[in-house]
């Protein structure tokens, strides 16, 4: 059981280190049609919380212990844009250790453990939005696309002097989704953006809903918001529900 816990917990980290460092890019959308590619890469950081209901009990998981199990990764986003649509390819890998040194009950007695869980993550989203409307300072676009979330665990617990546990497991999640964003302008410089998706698959539901202000520069974009996040999975699944929320900054970048 302990075992178990650890890798859960473990497991939800890696998922709000995802979220708090990658998102899809509303790009530096300025309504203009364009009769050549152009492309646009963003980075944030989304300083979320997390909280769910799982087998193993409650989950409340703040931002700042989620940072320090952090070793690296790998991350990006990258838009192109020409018309009327937009393709946006997101793609993430992270490794995560965790090392605990803690106590546990035994026959009794306190007895000192040490638990070590190290996750390897792997993310990739892709989209397709349509502009469907434009009007002055404002426009819509619809969109679909997947998420596709793939996890590898390893766990070893030293419990005294002679117990030891080791124990690995490894899944995935695709889902479906569909959605809108859109831009209002409030001047040439400053404008406000909003996203919003739904969709199911492998999970029961999952929708997301976003709102920033944005300051356009020459050639990069400025940005600031908060997002909300969620997943709903099935009766016979340790995880039954999870959401993410909290603000994010970043910057857009055109080339």
């Amino acid at each position: 059981m302990m075992a178990s816990k650890c890798k859960l917990l473990a497991t939800f980290k890696i998922l709000l280190i995802y979220l708090s460092i990658n998102t899809l890019s509303a790009a530096t959308e300025t309504g203009e049609d364009t009769d050549h590619w152009e492309f646009f890469a963003e980075g944030y950081l989304f300083a979320a919380g997390i909280k769910g209901k799982s087998a193993a009990g409650d989950i409340d998981i703040p931002f700042n212990d989620v940072v320090d199990d952090l070793d690296g990764g790998v991350m990006g986003t990258f838009d192109a844009r020409k018309n009327k649509w937009t393709l946006a390819a997101d793609l993430l890998y992270l490794d995560l250790d965790q090392d605990d040194n803690t106590t546990v009950n035994f026959a009794g007695t306190s007895v000192p453990s040490n638990v070590d869980v190290n996750l390897k993550g792997f993310v990739s989203t892709l989209i397709a939005a349509y502009q469907i409307s434009e009007k002055d300072s404002v426009d819509f676009h619809l969109l679909a696309g997947l998420r596709y979330l793939w996890l590898d665990a390893e766990l070893e617990a030293n419990i005294g002097p002679n117990i030891n546990i080791k124990a690995d497991d490894s899944g995935s999640t695709v889902d479906g989704i569909i959605g809108f964003r859109g831009r209002v302008d409030l001047n040439n410089k400053w404008y406000l953006s909003g996203y919003s998706d739904i969709g199911t698959g492998e999970s029961d539901l999952t929708w997301q809903i976003k709102a920033a202000i944005n300051y356009r520069l020459k050639n990069s974009t400025v940005t600031a918001g908060y997002r909300y996040l969620e997943w709903e999975f099935d009766d016979n699944s340790a995880l039954d529900d999870l959401n993410f929320s909290g603000p994010y900054a970043g910057a857009i970048w055109k080339f």
